[in-house]
């Protein structure tokens, strides 16, 4: 499935509304610097940098891994051009 089509599913059935994302937070562990989506913003190169490293570790960072990270990062710190249902 293209990152595209997960993520028009995503915003059509709701999965991370605000509703959903508050029981999520709840269930996250207390330990987790990352509590809620303005924690994730402040966090977020430093949690993309571990995704990162851990892809090299494996053999298998490539240019696909780096587009999505890069994604990632632009759609989190730039929100507003997400909710018209279109994610570049």
């Amino acid at each position: 499935m293209s990152f595209n089509k997960f993520a028009r599913i995503c915003l059509d059935q709701g999965l991370f509304s605000q509703q959903k994302q508050n029981i999520f937070a709840k269930s996250v562990d207390s330990a987790d610097k990352i509590q809620t989506i303005q924690d994730l913003e402040n966090y977020l190169k430093e949690r993309l940098n571990e995704i990162r490293l851990r892809f090299m570790k494996a053999g298998s960072y490539n240019t696909q891994i780096k587009d999505i990270i890069s994604k990632l990062y632009h759609n989190v710190k730039n929100p507003q051009k997400q909710r018209n249902g279109k994610i570049s």
